[in-house]
């Protein structure tokens, strides 16, 4: 009986220690996981550049899209000047509040600049809400979750801004801040 008894106290601290050292590992691994997101999101403009995100210098890829107001654009509408584009998506809360700065910054945009493209991933009545507001200062496309204009220019992270020149990508952010447009106070 004694020997039964210290078996299981011993079985019992081994048990004990190694749940001690996993522990202590996972610990020092997620440590060093924010660490590494604290420094990604600590350089302004490209914070989420390799999540989800197109690094700058990238070409924007091939693709053709109707507009909500019927119009063709594709990737040519993106070769020449300084274009700013916003990719949304339906359900993602920091694109509903994304949605006022870019009302405010894409409306007050030099009249002689490119008009700035945004596209919406997803369907329904935030879709058709974000159109309405967004309509009026720049081309909107609409498109599913995959579709052609999101894999050209490489966004997989919403919200997200990109400034395009000469059909590549010059600055990457989630706001209009972050790639060096002004939005007015």
């Amino acid at each position: 009986m004694i020997p039964a008894l210290w078996s299981a106290v011993v079985l019992t601290l081994v048990v004990a220690v190694a749940a001690l050292a996993l522990s202590l590992l996972l610990s020092r691994r997620y440590r060093e996981l924010h660490r590494a997101v604290q420094a990604v999101q600590a350089r302004p403009g490209d914070a989420a550049v390799g999540m989800g995100m197109p690094a700058a210098g990238s070409p924007v890829g091939d693709f053709h899209a109707t507009t909500t107001d019927g119009d063709r654009v594709g990737t040519a509408d993106l070769g020449g000047a300084d274009v700013v584009v916003a990719a949304l998506m339906v359900g993602c809360e920091p694109c509903t509040a994304a949605v006022p700065d870019l009302v405010a910054g894409l409306g007050g945009a030099d009249p002689a600049a490119a008009r700035p493209l945004v596209l919406v991933v997803g369907d329904g009545e935030e879709a058709t809400a974000y159109v309405a507001r967004l309509a009026p200062v720049a081309r909107v496309v609409v498109e599913d979750h995959g579709g052609t204009v999101a894999r050209a220019l490489g966004v997989s992270t919403f919200p997200a801004v990109l400034r395009v020149e000469g059909g590549v990508i010059r600055r990457v952010g989630n706001s209009l801040d972050a790639v060096g447009v002004t939005v007015p106070v």
